[in-house]
């Protein structure tokens, strides 16, 4: 009986996470990381028994000191507000915060919705077990359609909102960078009213049949707590973006570094700053209006260059201007009539330098057969493009041929 119990403990756990690590669209996240955020907040579910009792004891002496029934209606808001739902969406909340939000395997939008359900599992599932052994079978049941959902959607709003504050931190966009402590607090308020409804019929003032209202309300909150998990997956999963992208390779002139300073051990020394494939745009205008405003400044702010600003020098002269490369022609010559391009200036290709031709301007083009895989001066068929593919995981630039991304090491 005890092996069937636990059985049904633990597997709501199970198929809410499953469900989340399916929708992921780029690489699984390490089993080592989300073990430890698991096994983090499975220890914080004994902080949260212990801080609960004392801010209970601290709720029952200020009620006895101004005279009034802590078992009131008003005394089980408080409780279910101030000390349950606080304490524990707290642990959930700082087990992500302090142990996987600055780590560097946490680099796309979606792993926040990872993290936030193995965070908010973690607690749900020894709560559960402790439940479920006391209470028997129905609790079990119970529990396994109302609160384990419960604490799955919290936990999944924040880390939702956890993934979007690092891609701004990260991409430089100023406005609202601390979204998660807003979901922090309305998580605190759908879990408050949840333990309300279940325990304010218990009240020493509650009205004759209020029963009626208290199931009628978790019936409610249930309907908003699955819709709410099903919209934030799904909108995840479209929105989803990496959060170490193109602008944060170039803000730290290409070094793999997190917030905190520290070298990746996955690729250490220089290295080509990767082409992401979902920044397209130059830097002076706005990268991704996903998630809220736009960058309010540009990175750089010298001479125009491909990017829109100035690059870093790293010690070198920029290269003279392409107005002054005539290179040892005349800038006084004139050309003939034929020549297409006319002027005071030497023909040019496509790439806005001068042809490096072995014939005077004035001879026709030679006669005959063209080389193959050359194309002539004047053909105007574009030449064939090599196919581009980029890394799933980071966006890099691969080359042809490679089968696994050097800068991340994912397999291709």
């Amino acid at each position: 009986m005890s092996r069937s119990l636990l059985m049904i403990a633990v597997l709501p756990t199970f198929v809410i996470f499953a469900i989340v690590l399916k929708n992921a669209r780029a690489a699984r996240e390490p089993f080592k990381k989300i073990a430890k955020v698991f096994g983090i907040s499975v220890a914080s579910t004994i902080v949260a028994m212990i801080l609960e009792l004392l801010g209970t004891a601290l709720e029952s002496a200020i009620f006895e000191a101004i005279e009034q029934d802590p078992k009131s209606v008003l005394g089980v808001l408080i409780d279910c507000l101030f000390v349950v739902a606080l304490v524990e969406e707290g642990c959930k909340y700082f087990s992500f915060k302090l142990m996987i939000f600055q780590d560097r395997e946490f680099d796309n939008t979606y792993d926040g919705v990872i993290y936030g359900a193995a965070s908010a599992l973690g607690f749900a599932t020894l709560e559960n077990i402790l439940y479920v052994f006391d209470g028997g079978l129905g609790t079990g049941l119970l529990r396994a359609v109302l609160s384990v959902p419960l604490h799955a959607c919290t936990g999944i709003f924040m880390g939702y909102y956890f993934g979007i504050s690092k891609y701004k931190k990260y991409n430089d966009i100023e406005h609202d960078k601390n979204p998660q402590r807003r979901a922090y607090l309305i998580a605190v308020v759908i879990h408050a009213l949840y333990d309300f409804f279940l325990m304010a019929e218990k009240a020493t003032d509650a009205p004759e049949n209020f029963i009626y209202i208290t199931i009628l309300g978790v019936l409610v909150i249930m309907v908003i707590v699955y819709v709410m998990m099903v919209l934030i997956i799904k909108k995840a999963k479209r929105e989803d973006q990496p959060i170490y992208n193109r602008f944060y390779y170039e803000h730290l002139n290409g070094a793999y570094q997190d917030m905190r300073g520290q070298t990746s051990e996955k690729m250490e020394g220089n290295f080509q700053v990767p082409v992401m494939a979902h920044a397209g745009q130059p830097y002076n205008q706005p990268m991704n209006t996903q998630y809220g405003q736009p960058m309010q400044r540009p990175m750089n702010t010298g001479a125009p260059n491909m990017y829109g600003g100035q690059p870093p020098m790293y010690g070198r002269q920029p290269a003279p201007p392409f107005n002054n490369m005539n290179n040892g022609y005349p800038q006084n010559r004139s050309y003939p009539p034929n020549n297409p391009v006319g002027g005071n200036y030497p023909p040019q290709n496509g790439f806005g330098m001068p042809n490096q031709r072995n014939t005077p301007y004035n001879m026709p083009p030679q006669q005959g057969p063209q080389r193959t895989g050359f194309r002539p001066v004047n053909d105007p068929t574009p030449a064939p493009q090599p196919k581009v593919s980029f890394c799933n995981e980071c966006g890099n630039k691969l080359e042809p041929g490679t089968t696994v991304c050097p800068v991340c090491g994912t397999k291709v």
